[in-house]
């Protein structure tokens, strides 16, 4: 039950993820979160940096699709600042398993070749190993702003992400 916790991977955000990570996992499609994973919580649309990760991903030939728990309208405007199409999902569900079923059928690729990278455990990392697929957590980008429930999951993934780090631990 608890392996459904712990990410395969972890970072200390998308841009710490190393540039060649995907292609040596033969990972072809990502799936994102968005807030605190690809912007602050709120931002409207991505910043130019954070579109140039996302344009980079595609150029080497890895789909790009986003997921999230939010609304329509803020998943629609977000991803409309891209200059490319993206597949994706919003009111997505995570963690349940069937929460990523719209984004995944657009990849038509197996499990093993897509990744999702997310920020949150409780949902992001549960609902990618639901799904058989590789999680990649990605420390939040900023934690100051978050209410009193999202103070409380933070606690709750410390210890997922203690385990985490034993199971990695280089000595």
């Amino acid at each position: 039950m608890f392996k459904y916790f712990i990410p395969d991977y972890v970072f200390d955000g998308i841009f710490g993820i190393p540039e060649d990570f995907f292609e040596k996992l033969d990972i072809r499609a990502v799936i994102f979160d968005i807030d605190n994973t690809l912007v602050k919580d709120g931002y409207p649309v991505p910043d130019e940096k954070t579109k140039e990760y996302i344009y980079s991903l595609r150029k080497k030939g890895i789909a790009v699709a986003i997921a999230s728990n939010n609304n329509e309208d803020r998943v629609k405007i977000f991803v409309e600042a891209f200059d490319c199409d993206l597949a994706y999902s919003f009111k997505s569900g995570k963690p349940k398993k069937s929460s990523l079923a719209t984004v995944l059928n657009t990849f038509r690729q197996q499990p093993s070749h897509i990744a999702l990278v997310g920020d949150q455990i409780l949902t992001d990392v549960i609902a990618a190993n639901l799904n058989g697929i590789v999680s990649v957590y990605v420390k939040p980008i900023d934690t100051k702003i978050e209410n009193a429930f999202f103070v409380l999951k933070r606690i709750a993934e410390k210890p997922f992400l203690g385990i985490y780090d034993l199971k990695h631990r280089k000595g």
